[in-house]
């Protein structure tokens, strides 16, 4: 390993298969973000990616201090590394964050109290549906135009293939708030979803930090 100048490394990510002719793909969509923005000039805070992500109750590190030659290493958790939930996160061409939204693995909307802001949505496995988009909408993308006058104005929502992102109830939703969507090729995520490329992580590593504390 030494002499071909190779190590054990530590994966960072767990990437896609890259689809054929990507280059083009990533030349193609940026081309209709260019024509969009051409046509209808959107203001910067009118500009805005969208992503879930998702998340586990316990985030535990997998590296801990313990006794030397001690073979059994134990971590506290809570017994729920296992059971996950989804955030959704949002931010604009402007630096401004959205409001997030929790989902949770049950049918019905918990009782306790949660922070202003956080929107609390429900599916019996924990995911993002076509309901949940529409909620989404109403209750954060739909505030855009909160600090803007009363006619609203065009913006531009960029997301990925997602099956619940491209209903025709989400469609029609879309154009009641003068929304273009800008849908990212499959299997490009990784190299057109903002927050999938620089936000995503920072915040689950602000997650578990403030967990293990």
């Amino acid at each position: 390993m030494k002499r071909k100048t190779l190590s054990l490394r530590q994966k960072t990510k767990i990437s896609q298969k890259l689809p054929a002719e990507y280059h083009d793909k990533i030349i193609e969509f940026q081309k209709y973000i260019i024509k969009q923005r051409t046509e209808k000039d959107f203001s910067m805070n009118l500009i805005g990616n969208m992503d879930e992500t998702p998340m586990c109750f316990d985030m535990p590190y997998n590296t801990t201090v313990d006794k030397k030659g001690q073979k059994t290493i134990m971590i506290k958790t809570t017994g729920h590394e296992k059971t996950h939930f989804t955030v959704v996160l949002a931010c604009m061409a402007n630096g401004d964050k959205l409001s997030p939204m929790v989902i949770f693995k049950r049918k019905l909307i918990p009782k306790e109290k949660f922070p202003a802001g956080v929107v609390i949505h429900v599916h019996p496995k924990g995911w993002m549906d076509e309901d949940g988009v529409i909620l989404w909408m109403n209750k954060v993308w739909s505030r855009i135009h909160s600090s803007l006058s009363t006619r609203r104005k065009p913006a531009l929502l960029v997301w990925d293939q997602f099956r619940s992102h491209l209903t025709d109830l989400v469609k029609k939703r879309l154009k009641v708030e003068e929304t273009t969507q800008a849908v990212i090729p499959g299997g490009l995520t990784g190299m057109l979803q903002s927050l999938d490329v620089c936000l995503n992580k920072p915040f689950k590593a602000k997650m578990r930090a403030l967990w293990h504390a």
